[in-house]
């Protein structure tokens, strides 16, 4: 997501100010001219994400519909357009990463009389070429030269359910498109933006305790609408929340399942126990929507032989990593070695559900080698329920 709080923008509540880039060289260009310009370690520094930027002014005698393209083969490409007398904290600033298809940006819409700033920026801290348009077509008595009507703003909602979020929106008649915008609740310390196509609603599965601001625009070739109305929302502590996950639990196993060749497992470091075992212990970390699980079989004493060669490994544990979605997860771990001159992979992989202070699901694990004579590719799989302790 890019960062803008510290240059200018005013959409309800994102404010920033561009006084502190006084002594920034200003690029005075026609409202119909072509900009090959370059990003560089000289070039003036967004002080929010320390991207290089150029400033150029460009002058309108008349309202019209101006269009700003910046293209790069070199660098992630973004926008900013804003009116000169920045510090009158106008709601106009207008901000695009990617509309001009690829990483190219593109703002088209109309504009009154007046300067305005345009900002060549990148998403990220990048230097190197780009190209920069600007066209104008001024107004008539009928409105704009070729120019279709702007879309009206959209109306928002916003519910919740548990953790979910859907923000949906009503359809306008001569929208092309739709930019979701999103930031931080209270503080918008940064804004995101989503390009969404022709959809009118998204719905996502978000953590205990997401809070964000959220608004809708409507875009067409004539330009982008007026924000729709920024609604914000809190995801409340519940019953089905997995912030408590984080802990200490023991497990059992049942239902095992046992397929392929396993033979030199057996002999070697204890058949399928090894990695799942009937019981053992498991420590979990959370973090957001990033879960950490480390799990050790009781039964594993063998396991500490593959240390050094498997960095997932550590004194029996085997260490999961993935991702929470509501109130179930899903994390694993896949590594490949050698052992005693061959190759040889583990793997394994668990999804749970969490019910009160338990949780449960499905473990699987893998194990292959090249061993000469055994081709060993063993799958192991069972059900287990963990209890914290």
């Amino acid at each position: 997501m890019k960062t803008l709080t510290a240059l200018t923008l005013c959409i309800g509540f994102f404010v920033f100010t561009a006084s502190a880039y006084a002594d920034c060289t200003l690029t005075d260009i026609s409202e119909n001219s072509t900009v090959n310009g370059e990003l560089s370690s000289t070039d003036c520094i967004l002080e929010s994400d320390n991207t290089y930027m150029d400033l150029y002014r460009v002058t309108l005698a008349s309202g019209g519909v101006l269009t700003v393209r910046m293209e790069s083969s070199a660098i992630d490409s973004y926008l900013v357009l804003l009116p000169d007398d920045v510090d009158s904290m106008s709601s106009d600033t207008i901000t695009d990463d990617d509309s001009g298809g690829g990483r190219n940006s593109l703002i088209s819409l109309s504009r009154d009389a007046g300067a305005y700033i345009i900002v060549a920026n990148s998403y990220a801290v990048e230097m190197g070429p780009y190209t920069l348009t600007v066209s104008f077509e001024p107004e008539t008595q009928d409105g704009p030269i070729g120019a279709e009507e702007i879309p009206l703003e959209p109306v928002l909602d916003i519910s919740t359910s548990g953790m979910n979020v859907t923000a949906s929106w009503n359809s306008i008649s001569n929208a092309t498109r739709y930019t979701l915008f999103y930031a931080p609740y209270p503080d918008a310390s940064y804004i995101g933006s989503v390009d969404m196509g022709n959809q009118t609603s998204v719905s996502v599965d978000l953590w205990e305790g997401a809070a964000f601001y959220v608004a809708v625009q409507a875009y067409n070739s004539a330009g982008n609408s007026d924000y729709s109305n920024i609604t914000s929302f809190v995801i409340e502590s519940g019953s089905d929340s997995l912030q408590s996950l984080s802990g200490s639990y023991t497990y059992e196993t049942y239902n095992p399942t046992l397929s392929g060749d396993c033979d030199l497992i057996s002999d070697l470091i204890g058949g399928s126990s090894m990695i799942i075992g009937t019981h053992g212990q498991m420590e979990v970390e959370q973090s957001g929507q990033d879960i950490t699980v480390m799990i050790k079989s009781d039964e594993a004493p063998e396991l500490a032989g593959l240390e050094g060669t498997f960095s997932g490994i550590h004194d029996g544990w085997i260490e999961l990593n993935g991702t929470i979605n509501g109130n179930t997860f899903d994390a694993a771990y896949a590594e490949s070695g050698s052992l005693y001159g061959f190759s040889f992979s583990v793997g394994l992989s668990l999804d749970g559900t969490m019910e009160g202070d338990s949780f449960s699901g499905d473990m699987n694990a893998t194990v292959s080698s090249d061993f000469p004579g055994f081709n060993e590719n063993c799958n192991v799989g069972a059900d287990y329920q963990a209890q914290g302790r």
